[in-house]
């Protein structure tokens, strides 16, 4: 916790650690007990909301709590605790252009307001007046009047006055002392990448130093993150997006005037980043641009997995991170039409730690539900080590506007708890679409009872979850067993499909099944087989170009070589192809996919050299 944040709560205590209880009502203590969920609640309205980019006060406060609201719903912020979280957002300055925090001292005490001007900021023979700094009266005004950087006092966040030799912004220069100090991207210098002034190197800079080898990027035999070394051409029918020295997933999603690409990438630390292609597949901007966070303070030292859901006015990208301790995270972020990253947001965070943990999974998918409002799916785990293990999933639906978070409402998929009705322990793969005016995520589940202190499975199988604002689930077949491949799902002209992989001797059945939310299955038991006999690796992934649903899967060739299959599924039922048809050959990792003009287009990684990857697309005809 800064110092700064640390005295804010302790001022916060004459406010509401001492307030008079009222009957049996909860407390906040915000000098010690609930101190460190207050500042991780600021740290995560700080990343989901940045003040520095909000230009509505209102639409600010609504994100800041929202935020709330979904850490009040995790177990991560009590409910004595939640108006104080909240007053750090509506006395701020964030959303109201040239307004000030200024704080006014009586012989008796200081009070903080914001005013329109810093130039009503005044002095009366009552009261002086002063301007703070920070951005909200909570961490600007102190018992003895502002934190303001260059007043001639030492005040609570500050450890110095400028300015000096040895002060630079009230602070002094700590890099090197091993804790990640304001100002700092990573501290000791020379670990994990760290470079000489506490921070990280940036591909692109056009400064070759820490991991670089070249630059700038994508210069002749320069990779995408600054790499020496040159990705092998793609075969024919597919065309480079970027070409990078590690990295195993692709995800691509249609847009506006085009699609999205987004991929895993090392750089200076493993990060998500995106390149936009025009209608033709052709890539529009001539570098990668990052999209996850940018390693900072308090972020997660790894982020992977990419999902990506588009609309007529952008797209969502989310990827899972993880950190010390370990810090488990999913996070995302809008991408506008330019493709700018207009707001990031941090939508779920759990820590392990002891012999009993929680965990956050990587995201199974980001739907668009209508322009600027976008779901997110993501997976949770539980449990105790050489004991029981609970896997469950999350979602989070937000809307937007001119790119910046609006709201957000937390969605609870399946029921959870060792309680009646029998909770459900899920696969964490699994698929998420949205159609029809419905949205709905599908699972590989089973519900147990625990009455007699044991888990008896009393139910399991494929099932439709629909999430709110009804909340329901369908069982769509009783066919599937266990299975970590997880099932596809995508809204085609009138019902969805959901494919997936049934283990079985000599290999699996890839199978399909249409439904609807008013009808339930429209096959029988066991869907449509699509393909027998076959292997089957990772999630399954459907997407319906306007005239036929396209079920893709990856099957193992060889020790880390992969082919991408597809069988297409017209939406009364009949299979197009006789045989799956090879999409790709060769590949390194899971495809994406996305409808396309008279088609879809598919994203692949290869191997394409001695220690390098290309991420290629391809156009896959209807």
């Amino acid at each position: 916790m800064t110092a700064a944040r640390r005295w804010a709560l302790l001022l916060l205590i004459g406010v509401v650690g001492f307030a008079p209880a009222r009957g049996r009502a909860a407390v906040c203590d915000v000098g010690s007990a609930d101190a460190a969920m207050l500042e991780d609640t600021w740290t995560a309205m700080d990343s989901a909301c940045p003040c520095a980019t909000a230009t509505d006060h209102h639409a600010y406060t609504r994100c800041a709590n929202d935020v709330v609201k979904q850490r009040h719903h995790d177990g991560l912020l009590s409910s004595a605790c939640r108006s104080v979280a909240r007053k750090r957002a509506s006395q701020s300055t964030c959303g109201r252009p040239g307004s000030a925090v200024c704080c006014r001292t009586t012989s008796t005490r200081v009070r903080g307001r914001i005013v329109r001007a810093a130039s009503l900021c005044k002095s009366a023979a009552h009261a002086s007046a002063c301007v703070a700094d920070p951005s909200n009266v909570v961490e600007g005004c102190t018992a003895t009047g502002c934190v303001a950087c260059g007043n001639g006092v030492v005040d609570p966040g500050e450890e110095c006055e400028a300015p000096t030799p040895d002060c630079v912004a009230c602070h002094f220069d700590t890099c090197g002392n091993g804790m990640l100090d304001p100002g700092e991207e990573c501290d000791p210098p020379g670990v994990d990448a760290c470079l000489p002034g506490c921070r990280y190197a940036v591909c692109g800079d056009g400064v070759v130093e820490g991991p670089e080898q070249c630059e700038p990027q994508g210069s002749p035999g320069c990779t995408d993150d600054c790499r020496t070394g040159t990705c092998a051409a793609p075969p024919s029918g597919e065309t480079a997006v970027a070409c990078v020295s590690g990295g195993s997933a692709v995800a691509v999603a249609a847009g506006p005037g085009g699609a999205l690409v987004a991929w895993n990438s090392v750089r200076s630390l493993p990060a998500v980043n995106g390149r936009r292609l025009d209608a033709s597949g052709i890539p529009i901007d001539s570098v990668s641009f990052e999209v996850s966070e940018p390693v900072a303070t308090g972020g997660p030292f790894a982020q992977n997995g990419p999902e990506i859901g588009g609309d007529a006015s952008g797209w969502y990208v989310s990827w899972d991170g993880s950190g010390p301790l370990p810090v488990y995270r999913v996070g995302g972020a809008r991408v506008d039409a330019t493709g700018a990253v207009a707001s990031r947001q941090v939508l779920a965070q759990a820590t392990t730690f002891g012999m009993c943990f929680r965990g956050i999974g990587p995201p199974v998918g980001v739907v668009a539900e209508q322009p600027d409002q976008v779901v997110a799916l993501w997976g949770n785990f539980a449990g105790c080590f050489n004991s029981f293990m609970f896997d469950w999933h999350s979602a989070a639906r937000m809307t937007f506007s001119s790119g910046q978070l609006q709201s957000t409402t937390g969605i609870g998929v399946e029921p959870t708890g060792l309680s009646q009705p029998p909770p459900v322990n899920s696969d964490s793969a699994g698929g998420l679409a949205s159609g029809g005016g419905d949205t709905v995520a599908t699972f590989v589940s089973a519900f147990a009872d625990w009455s007699t202190g044991s888990p008896v499975v009393v139910d399991s199988g494929l099932f439709a979850w629909w999430l709110p604002p009804t909340p329901a689930h369908v069982k769509l077949s009783s066919a599937p067993s266990s299975t970590t491949t997880g099932p596809g799902v995508a809204w085609g002209s009138s019902s969805f499909l959901a494919a997936w992989a049934q283990p079985g001797v000599g290999g699996s059945d890839v199978r399909a099944l249409r439904f609807t939310r008013a009808d339930g299955p429209l096959d029988p038991d066991g869907g449509l087989v699509l393909a027998g006999g076959t292997s089957v690796a990772g999630p399954l992934r459907v997407a319906f170009d306007g005239t036929s649903w396209l079920v893709v899967w990856l099957s193992q060739t060889g020790p880390g070589v992969y082919d991408v299959f597809g069988v297409g599924v017209r939406p009364d039922g009949t299979i197009v192809d006789a045989s799956p048809r090879l999409l790709a050959a060769g590949v390194a990792g899971a495809p994406g996919i996305t409808p396309w003009s008279g088609g879809w287009l598919l994203g692949v990684v290869r191997s394409a050299g001695p220690n390098l990857v290309s991420v290629n697309v391809a156009p896959i005809a209807d």
